[in-house]
């Protein structure tokens, strides 16, 4: 018999209304819908008033955006913790790290870093509060899409007592310690057997994209399985982690941060659900931020190495991955990079970016990223000379600085602003807040119902949700067709095994 996956909060039951909390946990309040507001009010009297208020804005404006974002996220969070698996919980938290402290960093970081991040583009005051409304205006946008459209389905869907209209999904078929086993199994073979051999030059036949997702199975089964050792067998957690520092080990070799950390954090949010402790939590986050900013500097050496070698950070043997690794130490870093630069400030800075593409739009030369938006619907086994589209990265960076061994982004506001001005930053951000609105709606359907075997669909939306720092068309025109047929192939896989039982 299959065993009940343990969701976050208790599973609904048919006194339950989902309305309620969809009301006061997962849609922003009206409260914060008025702050934002006011926030681009005053960002654009700011802007049209010109002059020294435009320092003091620019590095109040986001601070605030900082605060009231992060209370929301607080908000979500005391009212259903299954919020935190939501795309909207994820907008709130990328949109504070790059729209919020991303916007402050000019300002706060070293003379070093400053030049550094002129010499990409140079920004005036007046640059950075155009950057900051243009973003502004987008959150604001998708807050209330978000707001209108989740209200409006949960209320629809109030006297089915779901989230999604009439959709129940239904529990998962098998048990949690075999689909867990399934998942990983699955999704380590194609990265160790057919991603890894293709990313190291071992394999020169194409690969199609999609099966990047299918390897993202290992994390449910990182996640799954770390709660069904804990349940049954504590002592077996140990193997869990062997396999999840065999992929931090291969993901230093990618020079990929998120391919190192990812597992470690699966199953550090299997940790927290099981041992609810706050202690717990506060030490388990502390190991994973020092894991990432210890290995930051080594992904950032290894991917300059990559490029002065190759001329391109995007491949590399496998060979040459272990002797760049090799010869990592600070010393050598430091010769290889301005040491001085503070680079995980930088990173996370999309100002001179944005402002580029802004002011690339206002002086006639509108952005095209979104000529290939209707190729992203189409497989590339369908179609084999599908354009590239996730190319945009690279030829912004040619057109900023005629860089063509890396890849660069303004993030969706900034991009949205190139192609069309203000009338499309805000049609393309009332279509993602409703985009977020369903998605969100799908994963709290889905976590309240013990609906295990699509946990990867919803990671798949969670992923959306942190990629505002992106591209549109890769990041939402590409990866929508992805999700849903993924939820449908994992709804009929579970259908065959459920009837089978």
């Amino acid at each position: 018999m299959a065993t009940t996956f343990q969701s976050f909060d208790p599973p609904a039951t048919a006194s339950s209304d989902a309305h309620t909390e969809v009301r006061t946990a997962l849609v922003p309040s009206w409260m914060e819908i008025s702050t934002l507001a006011l926030l681009n009010i005053v960002y654009f009297f700011a802007l049209t008033l010109g002059g020294r208020i435009l320092d003091i804005i620019n590095l109040a404006g986001p601070s605030f955006l900082i605060i009231v974002l992060g209370v929301g996220a607080a908000r979500m969070l005391r009212g259903s913790v299954n919020t935190l698996w939501t795309p909207f919980f994820w907008v709130r938290i990328s949109s504070i790290a790059y729209f919020g402290v991303g916007s402050v960093v000019p300002y706060i970081v070293n003379d070093e870093t400053r030049q550094a991040l002129n010499s990409f583009y140079f920004t005036f005051p007046d640059d950075v509060a155009h950057y900051n409304l243009v973003t502004g205006l987008f959150i604001l946008t998708v807050f209330v899409a978000f707001r209108a459209v989740s209200l409006l389905i949960a209320q629809q869907s109030r006297k089915a007592g779901t989230y999604l209209f009439n959709y129940v999904p239904e529990p998962c078929g098998i048990g949690n310690a075999p689909f867990a086993a399934i998942c990983l199994g699955a999704g380590m073979i194609v990265r160790y057997l057919i991603l890894l051999p293709h990313s190291f030059g071992l394999i020169e036949s194409y690969v199609p994209a999609w099966l990047a997702n299918v390897s993202q199975l290992a994390l449910v089964g990182y996640y799954l399985g770390t709660l069904e050792m804990l349940r049954r067998r504590p002592a077996l957690v140990f193997a869990i982690v062997v396999l999840a520092l065999l992929d931090f080990a291969t993901g230093l070799l990618e020079f990929s941060k998120t391919s190192a950390i990812l597992p470690l954090i699966m199953i550090i949010i299997a940790l927290v659900q099981h041992y609810r402790r706050l202690w717990v939590t506060g030490v388990l986050l502390a190991v994973i931020v020092a894991t990432f900013f210890s290995i930051a500097p080594v992904v950032t050496y290894g991917r300059a190495m990559l490029g002065k070698i190759n001329g391109t950070v995007f491949s590399g043997t496998l060979d040459q991955r272990v002797a760049i690794l090799q010869s990592y130490s600070p010393a050598a870093a430091d010769v290889e990079m301005n040491s001085d630069i503070q680079g995980g400030w930088a990173r996370l800075s999309y100002v001179a970016a944005g402002s580029f593409v802004i002011d690339q739009y206002d002086a006639g030369r509108p952005g095209t990223t979104f000529k290939n938006a209707g190729f992203a619907l189409i497989p590339r086994i369908l179609y084999p000379e599908k354009p590239n589209i996730t190319a945009v990265g690279t030829e912004l960076s040619i057109a900023i600085n005629g860089n063509e061994t890396s890849q660069i982004a303004a993030g969706w506001p900034p991009e949205l602003y190139w192609n069309g001005g203000w009338a499309l930053v805000i049609l393309g951000a009332v279509l993602i807040g409703a985009l977020f609105a369903a998605l969100s709606l799908y994963t709290m359907a889905v976590l309240r119902h013990n609906s295990v075997h699509l946990l990867l669909a919803v990671l798949m939306g969670l992923r959306m949700g942190t990629r505002m720092d992106g591209f549109v068309v890769p990041d939402v025109f590409g990866a929508l067709p992805i999700l849903i047929v993924a939820h449908l192939g994992l709804t009929f896989f579970n259908r065959l095994t459920f009837k089978r039982r």
